[in-house]
């Protein structure tokens, strides 16, 4: 992906996935190029299908944090986001705790306007 030819690494990993359906590097980088190319659910799929494969692997929580947010689940986002951390100890990344706290403005927000409604 470093090319940044997305549907050719979408190509090749899916290639890799048939020959080893659970690895959750292979299925965590499919998701990151299914969302460069904003194809959220399927990123949402990989992902969900490689923190399954591997609760400890942070990148696929990261991934899955994203995809969700994307497809406006901001409270599902801040879930993976926040399982992303856990796995990672030591209070997570900078990178993780940014995606937990945007998403978790957006649920803050979300229910701000249910309020004012």
């Amino acid at each position: 992906m470093q090319q940044k030819n997305h549907e050719k690494a979408i190509e090749f990993y899916g290639k890799a996935i048939s020959i080893s359906p659970t690895n959750p590097i292979y299925l965590s980088n499919r998701a990151a190029a299914h969302s460069a190319l904003k194809q959220h659910e399927l990123a949402r799929n990989d992902a969900e299908m490689a923190v399954a494969s591997d609760p400890k692997y942070t990148k696929a929580w990261s991934r899955l944090g994203l995809a969700r947010f994307a497809l406006g689940d901001a409270k599902g986002s801040m879930e993976a986001y926040k399982s992303g951390i856990d796995a990672e100890g030591n209070g997570g990344s900078e990178a993780m705790k940014k995606g937990y706290e945007t998403a978790k403005r957006k649920v803050e927000e979300d229910a701000n306007d249910d309020v004012t409604r």
